[in-house]
């Protein structure tokens, strides 16, 4: 599925809202008639769900032993994986180069970057993240598949894209002047339209980078 979205958005430039919607309709259905060929009389109960992680006194804290300490493996590991996208996006050159691919992509393949690669993979990453969450229903929720058991679910990614994509108004020159003082000339550029900084802002960063 995110292949087929990522082929859509990437390949053939469709709106990555009516793609997103397109793919989770898509979704519902071909499950939903999967479920119906292979199992007749309904998709067989699992053995059970996955256990929780002993974290010994740690699940005992108040209020973050609940929360943290007292999951099972997969949410625990969307768990870590906030910190840990969070660190790759800001703090590594993958990171970087996927920040540039998405806002200005002109300037990253002037230094070589592949973007339409990049896009690629990193759509299909995003498709297996949503895969673990998919699985949670089964393995960690419930012990056995229903069709429609998302209730939509996949659509509040879309809404929270489209919210991302009408969202305006972060400023970008604070970071310009603190992180990359060897463009004076672009920071003065940012002061003036922090709103819709120079197209060599990116640029300027994989330089440094």
């Amino acid at each position: 599925m995110a292949l087929l979205h990522a082929v859509l958005s990437i390949t053939f430039r469709v709106d990555q809202i009516i793609s997103g919607t397109v793919v989770n309709i898509l979704a519902v259905g071909l499950t939903g008639y999967l479920n119906r060929q292979l199992f007749a009389t309904g998709a067989p109960p699992g053995l059970s769900v996955l256990p929780s992680i002993p974290f010994g006194p740690l699940s005992d804290l108040p209020w973050i032993g609940p929360i943290i300490f007292q999951q099972k493996p997969i949410a625990l590991t969307a768990i870590l994986l906030v910190v840990v996208v969070h660190v790759a996006l800001f703090r590594t050159r993958w990171g970087l180069r996927t920040r540039a691919v998405g806002e200005h992509p002109l300037a990253a393949d002037t230094v070589g970057v592949n973007v339409n690669a990049l896009r690629y993979y990193n759509v299909v990453l995003g498709g297996a993240f949503a895969g673990m969450a998919g699985a949670y229903f089964t393995l960690e929720s419930v012990p056995h598949f229903e069709p429609l058991m998302t209730n939509g679910r996949g659509f509040i990614a879309v809404r929270a894209d489209h919210r991302r994509r009408r969202w305006r108004g972060r400023p970008r020159h604070a970071a310009g002047r603190r992180r990359y003082p060897l463009c004076p000339q672009l920071n003065r550029q940012f002061s003036k339209r922090a709103a819709h900084p120079s197209p060599n802002y990116q640029w300027c960063k994989l330089a440094a980078s």
